[in-house]
């Protein structure tokens, strides 16, 4: 995540266009958080509005109660699994967003982008 914050900082800080967030897979997972959770903006100062869409590709957003054993050895470290679900920071204010995700994926299940 700190990667992702800091890049976000370094694009806002060079142009004053709208930002556009992409990602695959984990990316879909990290952008969504950087876009929806606002303590990742805050810590570089990037406002809300700058960010003006996500294209998001087979991510992970809904993935809890954890079932799988690989999903449950990443995120059994987390103080709250909540925290960890993009879904749980959507709200009217959140970026217009595309999710394109493939309806036989049987790694990141269709109903992350389904919910």
């Amino acid at each position: 995540m700190a990667d992702a914050t800091q890049t976000l900082a370094s694009t806002a800080q060079y142009t004053d266009q709208p930002i556009v967030l992409m990602g695959h897979s984990a990316g879909a997972h990290i952008t969504a958080l950087l876009a929806l959770d606002d303590q990742y903006r805050q810590r570089v100062v990037v406002v809300h509005s700058r960010i003006a869409g996500l294209e998001r590709l087979v991510g992970p957003y809904d993935f809890s109660p954890l079932k799988d054993e690989r999903v449950n050895i990443i995120f059994s470290a987390a103080n709250a699994i909540a925290h960890t679900q993009p879904i749980n920071y959507v709200t009217p204010l959140a970026p217009p967003t595309r999710l394109l995700h493939g309806t036989r994926d049987v790694t990141v299940k269709p109903f992350n982008s389904e919910r």
